[in-house]
């Protein structure tokens, strides 16, 4: 809950109320964000989070593995919200040097890759990814996710290796269409 006339006792009464929170306005940007951090439920013990469901993509039953690979805690948030109905296992890294070590220790049949990020960018990474995938003899698709939908990142993405390209803010139709559809073309070649 948010008010602009905040009184003594507003939180007292929130909480009674079942309110899980309360923001006196004007609020900051951090200090609204640390509140959604605070409520939403991520699993705090690592940046390797997982999520189940018992829907599965995949025909056979089995659980595809999606890895996301976003610096912002609340994109990762609006993404898992937004994947939690395919029922896939999700991994999340937060930053692409984690992304290489998942990748390397974890079966993934797909990653999301954020472009812009600190300590490794989702060009490094691609780029690091698609190297070491010539000693495996396989590729796992890389779906770019950035906030910038000018033609020269989507360019660069395509150039490095990556499969496509979704534009920031999420949009979870398009999300869950381009998961799909490189699922299932990974599927379809592996069965070949």
């Amino acid at each position: 809950m948010t008010s602009a006339q905040a009184e003594v006792g507003d939180v007292a009464k929130c909480e009674r109320l079942g309110i899980n929170a309360f923001i006196s306005l004007p609020a900051g940007r951090r200090q609204i964000q640390q509140v959604f951090l605070d409520h939403l439920p991520i699993n705090a013990a690592s940046n390797k989070q997982i999520e189940n469901s018992s829907r599965p993509l995949d025909p056979n039953g089995l659980l595809s593995t999606i890895l996301l690979v976003e610096d912002s805690r609340i994109n990762q948030q609006v993404c898992r919200a937004m994947l939690k109905e395919l029922g896939c296992n999700l991994l999340i890294a937060d930053n692409g040097e984690e992304a290489i070590k998942l990748w390397h220790t974890e079966k993934i049949d797909l990653i999301l890759m954020d472009c812009h990020m600190p300590v490794m960018d989702g060009f490094e990474a691609t780029i690091a990814i698609r190297k070491l995938e010539k000693s495996r003899g396989s590729s796992t698709p890389i779906i770019a996710v950035t906030a910038s939908n000018a033609d020269q990142d989507m360019k660069r993405c395509l150039e490095i290796g990556m499969n496509s390209f979704i534009a920031k803010p999420y949009v979870r139709e398009v999300l869950i269409e381009e998961i799909n559809k490189h699922l299932v073309a990974k599927k379809l070649t592996a069965s070949v």
